[in-house]
C-alpha cells in the first residue's frame, strides 16, 4: 500500500486534529536534515509553481528556462571552509553531487504541500508546510545550523572539534547574516555516525549541550537519531558504536516493518537494544511492499497515467511470471506495479525477461503479496520512456529521435511504434504496427543506426519510439571499505552514451559472464570525467575476489516508487511527527517533545511484550519499553492531541521547573537589582550544610578561597520532571545597572573585548564565563532540590576574565526552558523563570609590576615572589585588593621578607599592618630596602553592601642585585 506509514501511524486522523485551527495561530517549523550531503529546497512562490516540474531523478530539481536556455535551479545553504554562505547553484551538473540518502529522509518527513491557488502539492510526506535546510554529516554544520551562537565552544573543556580534530573557531552565528533566524533548526534529524573516540564523544557532548541549552529559543531542538542497524542477532552492546546511545538526550529511533504474514516485526536494518526509544514504520528491501514517499512528483506512484502503459493480465501462471494479452513496450529492467494501491495487497518487481512469443513476463523476484490465493490482479501498471521519433527518408535503417533519456547504448534494444498503422481483424497476415530491432551505432546525440531498416508498411514520421534496456559492463571498480561504497569505471568507447544514466537512477548490478542479477541499488553519484558511477553502501569485495565481471543495468524507468528502509527510513517519520507537535504548540520544550512521542506509542504486538522501567537511573526510566520497539510505535494522532492539550488541559501531568527571583517568586521591577535568593555561595572549606554560616553574606566570595555554588531548583508542575535537563552556571561581569542578561547573547562563553575595542561602549559591555553544568535530578511535584557546584582555582583566573574589575555576577539557567511564553522572556531575565542571578561581593588580591612603559606584569601567587633586581634599579609593584570588609581589611598583615641570594640567609623580616589607627611597619626597613609610597589607599568599594573597601598598596623595592624579596598577606 503506498504510504502504508502514514495510516500505521495515524496521520491522516492527526491531520484532521490541526485541520480547525487557524493557520494564523500554527507556527512555522524548520525541519533539519543532517546527512552526507546537502539536500535544495524552495518555496512555491508562484501559483501551481510546485506542480510544473518533474524530477528525472530522486532530486528536487526544478527546471527553469534563462536567457542560456533551460537549468537547473536550486536552493541551499551551503558551507565553505569556516565560512557559512548561500549558494544558488545553477550548474547542470549539480545532480551529480547530490545525495540521494538526505533527499529520501527530507521527502519522509515534507510533504502535504499546496500553492497559493489551493493546488495540493503531489509529495505525500508526514508535515506540509515546514522550511528544510541540510548540512552535511561534519559535526560543526550541525550546530552551526541549530544554535544562535558559536562563541560557547571557546569555554574551558568543551571545544568542539571537526572531522579535522583541529580546534574548529568559526563564524560568530548572530553576526552572519546568511542564515537568518527561520533558518534555524526547531528539529534535527541525523542519519551522521559518531564513533567512541574521546574527541568524537567531546564534539558530541558539546552539541547536545547546544542543542538543549540554546536551539529553538532556549527550549531546546528535538534531535533524532537513527542510532544502529545491528539487526536482532547481534549484540545489543554494538549499537553503541553509533555514539549517540552514549547520550540520552537523542531520541534513538529503531525501525518496523511488515512482513509477508502481514505482522509488523523489527526491520531487518534496525537498531536493537536497550537504548531505543521508540520506533516508527520502515521499509524492508527484502520484500517489495509498503512503498515509502520520496520527493519525487507523484511520489508513491509507479508513474503518472502518461508514462505508464496497463496491461491486461491472461493467466496468473506461476509465482514468478504473469502471462499478459500483449507485452509491447515491455524490455527487462521495467518495473511493474501489481495488486491493489489502496490496500497491503500490493508490490512492485522487476522484469527479468520478456517472451514475445508466449507473452511472458519473468520477474527477477517472486511474488509475496499478490501470489495465489490471494485475488488475482486484472491488469499491471508498468512506466515506461517514450519520445516521438522519425527515420531518415534515404535511409530505414536511421532512427532520430527528440528526446535522448534512456536513449544510446551501443546493442540497446528499441521498440518502434507507428500509431498510423491500422490491424485488420482478423489479421491473416501478422501485420504488425510495432517494431523491434537494435542499436548498432550511435552517430549523434539524437540519431542511431539500427540493425534492421523500418518495414516498408510503417511511416517515416510520426513514430514513438521506446528504449529498451541501459546496459554497460564495467571496465575496473574500486571499492571503499571506510565508507561501504562501489565505484564502477566504464570506458567512453564501450559506453559512449554515459550521460544517459543519472543519480538516482535504480540499477541492478550484474555478472556479465553469467547474467545473473547480484543486487539491485540506486546511483549515488555520477563523475562524467572519470566515467564512474558510485554506489552507495554497497559491498562488492566478494563478488570482486571471485573474479566476477560486473556491470550495470537501468532498471525501473520512470518509476517514483522507493525501497528506502530501515533506521534511516524510520528516524524522519519520528521527526515529522515532532514538527507537527511543534506547529500545533511551539510551546513545547525538547524534553516535553520527546515525553509526548514516547507515552502515546502503540504497543506493537501487544503491551504484554512491554516491561515498565522504574529505575530512576536507568536510560528509559517511566516508560514501558521493549529491546525492539522501545516504548512502541509512534502514534501520530495521539502525540498531536497530548500537544495540544499540554498547556490548556489541567488534566495533564507536566513539570513546571523554575527559580524564585525574590523570596516571594514574583517578578523583580526592572530598576532594582535581582539578587536571587535561590543562588548562594560559601567557601568549600565550610561545613558541607547547604546554607551559609551565620552571620556570612549568601553572596561573597574571596577569591583565594575555593567556593562552592549552591542553587535551589522548584518544580512547580503536578509531576515530576524528565531526564535530561541541567543547570549552567555562569559568572557574568558588567557595570550595567541592573543588567537584564538578555538571552542568548549574555548566556555563553564570551570573551571581553572592551581593552582592545575602543568603539565599544566600556561601562556596559560585559563578559560572561561559562564555570559548570550540572545535571537536574528528579524532583516530585510541588518541591524542589538544592544543586551545588565547586568553583575552585578564582584567583588564578580573576584577573583574566575581569580585567576592568567590574561587578559580579552568578548566572544560573535551567536547560532547556518550558513554560508558556509569558515565562520565558529572551530580553530580560526577570521574565524568564529559568533564568536568575546574585550579584556577588568579590574579594579580590592582585599583585602586579609595573614595567618602564606601565604596562601591567600581573604576578598570580599567594606569595608573591619580587625577585632580584638584576638591573640594580629601584622596581614598583602595586597589590589591589577589592570589595573587602573593614574588620577584614584592618586585621591585614602584609609581610615582607629580605634574604641574601649568595648565604640563603633571611637578613630582615618587616610587617606593614594597622596599629593604633594607622598604617605603618611594625619595624623600619634597614636601607629603605622596601617602601610603601604612599601609604595605603583606601576608598568606598562601588557594590551595594555597606562596610566594604578598596585597597591599594604601592610598593617600591631598593636596587640590590643579591636581594630576593617576597612578601605574603594574612589576617
Amino acid at each position: 500500500m503506498r504510504n502504508w506509514h502514514h495510516s500505521l501511524i495515524k496521520l491522516d486522523q492527526a491531520l484532521l486534529l490541526i485541520a480547525p485551527i487557524p493557520q494564523t495561530s500554527l507556527a512555522q517549523v524548520v525541519i533539519g536534515i543532517a546527512d552526507g550531503g546537502m539536500i535544495q529546497f524552495e518555496s512555491l512562490t508562484n501559483p501551481l509553481e510546485g506542480l510544473s516540474y518533474k524530477a528525472s531523478n530522486a532530486g528536487l530539481f526544478k527546471v527553469v528556462t534563462s536567457q542560456t536556455g533551460p537549468r537547473q535551479k536550486s536552493s541551499l545553504i551551503n558551507f565553505q571552509g569556516l565560512n557559512v554562505t548561500p549558494e544558488l547553484n545553477t550548474s547542470t551538473n549539480f545532480k551529480n553531487t547530490t545525495d540521494t540518502h538526505a533527499i529520501r529522509v527530507a521527502g519522509i518527513v515534507l510533504g502535504n504541500k499546496v500553492d497559493q491557488l489551493n493546488n495540493s502539492f503531489p509529495i505525500q510526506g508526514i508535515i506540509e508546510d515546514a522550511e528544510l535546510i541540510s548540512f552535511g554529516n561534519r559535526s560543526s554544520y550541525y550546530v552551526i545550523s541549530s544554535v544562535n551562537n558559536w562563541d560557547y565552544y571557546e569555554k574551558n573543556g568543551a571545544i568542539l572539534y571537526p572531522a579535522s580534530n583541529q580546534t574548529f573557531k568559526g563564524v560568530l552565528f548572530n553576526s552572519n547574516d546568511y542564515i537568518p533566524d527561520r533558518k534555524q533548526a526547531n528539529v534535527i534529524n541525523s542519519s551522521i555516525t559518531f564513533g567512541l573516540d574521546t574527541a568524537s564523544q567531546d564534539t558530541l557532548k558539546a552539541i547536545v549541550d547546544a542543542l538543549k541549552s540554546y536551539g529553538n529559543s532556549g527550549r531546546g531542538t528535538v534531535m533524532i537519531a537513527s542510532a544502529g542497524n545491528d539487526g536482532a542477532t547481534s549484540n545489543p552492546l554494538t549499537q553503541a558504536i553509533q555514539g549517540f546511545s552514549l547520550n540520552s538526550y537523542p531520541i534513538i529511533v529503531s525501525a518496523s516493518t511488515i512482513n509477508a504474514a502481514n505482522v509488523e516485526i523489527s526491520a531487518p536494518y534496525s537498531s536493537y537494544g536497550d537504548r531505543v526509544d521508540l520506533c516508527a514504520p520502515s521499509n524492508n528491501e527484502s520484500i517489495r511492499i509498503g512503498i515509502y514517499t520520496t520527493t519525487k512528483l507523484y511520489c508513491g506512484e509507479i508513474g503518472t497515467d502518461d508514462e505508464v502503459v496497463i496491461k491486461i493480465i491472461s493467466n496468473q501462471s506461476s509465482v514468478n511470471s504473469l502471462i499478459l494479452t500483449e507485452v509491447d513496450f515491455l524490455f527487462p529492467g521495467n518495473c511493474v506495479e501489481l495488486g491493489d494501491p489502496t490496500t497491503n495487497l500490493h508490490e512492485v518487481l522487476v522484469i527479468k525477461e520478456v517472451n514475445r512469443t508466449t507473452r511472458k513476463i519473468t520477474f527477477s523476484q517472486n511474488r509475496i503479496k499478490t501470489a495465489p490465493p490471494s485475488t488475482i490482479p486484472t491488469s499491471v501498471r508498468v512506466p515506461i520512456i517514450r519520445t516521438s521519433a522519425s527515420i531518415e527518408t534515404a535511409n530505414r535503417n536511421r532512427l532520430r529521435v527528440v528526446n535522448v533519456i534512456g536513449f544510446g547504448y551501443q546493442g540497446q534494444e528499441v521498440c518502434i511504434y507507428d500509431p498510423s498503422v491500422v490491424i485488420p481483424n482478423p489479421n491473416p497476415t501478422g501485420l504488425s504496427n510495432y517494431f523491434y530491432t537494435d542499436i548498432s551505432a550511435v552517430l549523434g546525440t539524437n540519431l542511431f543506426e539500427l540493425t534492421n531498416g523500418l518495414p516498408i508498411h510503417m511511416s517515416l514520421s510520426g513514430l514513438v519510439a521506446v528504449p529498451g534496456q541501459m546496459r554497460m559492463q564495467a571496465s575496473s571498480y574500486s571499492f571503499d571499505s571506510t565508507n561501504n561504497k562501489t565505484t564502477f569505471y566504464f570506458s567512453t568507447a564501450q559506453n559512449p552514451f554515459f550521460d544517459a544514466f543519472f543519480v538516482g537512477c535504480k540499477v541492478e548490478v550484474f555478472d556479465a559472464s553469467t547474467n545473473d542479477v547480484l543486487n539491485i541499488r540506486e546511483i549515488g553519484e555520477i563523475n562524467k570525467v572519470t566515467k564512474s558511477i558510485v554506489l552507495d553502501k554497497y559491498n562488492t569485495s566478494n563478488a570482486l575476489a571471485a573474479g566476477a565481471t560486473l556491470g550495470l543495468r537501468s532498471i525501473g524507468y520512470g518509476s517514483y516508487t522507493s525501497s528506502f528502509g530501515g533506521t534511516s527510513a524510520a528516524g524522519p517519520v519520528v521527526a515529522g511527527v515532532a514538527g507537527l507537535l511543534l506547529k500545533v504548540n511551539n510551546k513545547l520544550n525538547a524534553l516535553e517533545v520527546k515525553h509526548i512521542l514516547k507515552s502515546t506509542t502503540d504497543k506493537i504486538t501487544g503491551a504484554s511484550n512491554y516491561t515498565l522501567e522504574s529505575n530512576s537511573s536507568k536510560y528509559n526510566y517511566g516508560y514501558n519499553v521493549n529491546n525492539f520497539f522501545g516504548s512502541g510505535r509512534v502514534n501520530a494522532e495521539a502525540a498531536v492531541q497530548l500537544a495540544i492539550d499540554w498547556h490548556t488541559n489541567s488534566a495533564v501531568l507536566k513539570p513546571v521547573l523554575r527559580f524564585f527571583d525574590n523570596t516571594a517568586g514574583t517578578i523583580v521591577p526592572n530598576n532594582q537589582v535581582l539578587d536571587s535568593p535561590d543562588v548562594w555561595i560559601k567557601p568549600i572549606t565550610e561545613s558541607s550544610l547547604p546554607l551559609p554560616a551565620t552571620g556570612q553574606p549568601f553572596n561573597t566570595i574571596d577569591t583565594t578561597i575555593d567556593q562552592k555554588i549552591f542553587v535551589r531548583v522548584r518544580n512547580t508542575g503536578t509531576r515530576e520532571n524528565f531526564k535530561d535537563g541541567y543547570v549552567r552556571f555562569f559568572v557574568a561581569f558588567t557595570d550595567e545597572a541592573n543588567p537584564p542578561f538578555p538571552f542568548p547573547s549574555k548566556w555563553y562563553h564570551k570573551i571581553d573585548v572592551a581593552n582592545s575595542d575602543p568603539t565599544i561602549n566600556q561601562t556596559l559591555h560585559n563578559n560572561v564565563k561559562l564555570i559548570g553544568i550540572k545535571e537536574i535530578p528528579l524532583i516530585a511535584a510541588n518541591s524542589d532540590v538544592i544543586l551545588d557546584f565547586e568553583w575552585k582555582s578564582l584567583q588564578e583566573k580573576w584577573n583574566e576574565w575581569n580585567p576592568l574589575n567590574k561587578k559580579a555576577y552568578i548566572l544560573v539557567h535551567i536547560a532547556p526552558f518550558d513554560g508558556e511564553d509569558a515565562d520565558i522572556s529572551l530580553t530580560n531575565i526577570r521574565g524568564n523563570k529559568n533564568l536568575t542571578c546574585r550579584p556577588v561581593n568579590v574579594t579580590h588580591f592582585n599583585a602586579y609590576k609595573i614595567a618602564a612603559d606601565g604596562t601591567k606584569i600581573s604576578l598570580p601567587k599567594d606569595i608573591y615572589n619580587l625577585a632580584v633586581n638584576p638591573l640594580v634599579e629601584s622596581s614598583n609593584f602595586k597589590f589591589e585588593i577589592s570589595n573587602i570588609l573593614d574588620s577584614r581589611l584592618d586585621a591585614l598583615k602584609f609581610i615582607f621578607v629580605r634574604k641574601d641570594v649568595l648565604t640563603n640567609v633571611i637578613e630582615q623580616t618587616v610587617i606593614y599592618r594597622k596599629s593604633a589607627g594607622s598604617w605603618a611597619f611594625d619595624v623600619s626597613p634597614t636601607d629603605d630596602w622596601v617602601k610603601v609610597e604612599p601609604t595605603i589607599a583606601i576608598t568606598d568599594s562601588t557594590i551595594s553592601t555597606p562596610n566594604y573597601k578598596n585597597a591599594v598598596l604601592t610598593i617600591l623595592l631598593a636596587n640590590d642585585a643579591n636581594k630576593q624579596i617576597t612578601f605574603d598577606i594574612t589576617n
